[in-house]
């Protein structure tokens, strides 16, 4: 599963804490795969903050989670992708990159 969410105050939308916090339970997620990504509408919006909490949240719910980091080489995704959302068509590579990355992780772990 793949989590993701705009940014504001450099963290996840209060709707997507809320979100999270209020589904867990029913979705059943220890031992799948996890990931996030977030879009911002500027650079150095915080997009890195939000992404850690949605990675942290996972964690708690012991979701293995998975982002590439520098061994697929580039581009290098560390924590998740991050897009703005201003100009998010340029950022679709990445994003499609990203997406291929966690399925070759999955057919790895199943």
């Amino acid at each position: 599963m793949i989590f993701g969410s705009p940014t504001y105050m450099a963290s996840v939308t209060a709707k997507m804490k809320s979100w999270l916090e209020g589904n867990a339970g029913k979705l059943k997620l220890a031992g799948k795969l996890g990931g996030a990504y977030a879009t911002e509408q500027y650079i150095h919006g915080g997009a890195e903050n939000a992404i850690q909490e949605m990675l942290v949240f996972m964690l708690v719910m012991g979701m293995m989670t998975y982002s590439g980091g520098s061994a697929c080489g580039k581009p290098v995704i560390h924590l998740g992708p991050v897009g703005m959302s201003q100009d998010i068509e340029s950022f679709k590579e990445l994003f499609v990159t990203y997406g291929q990355r966690m399925g070759e992780q999955l057919l790895k772990i199943r």
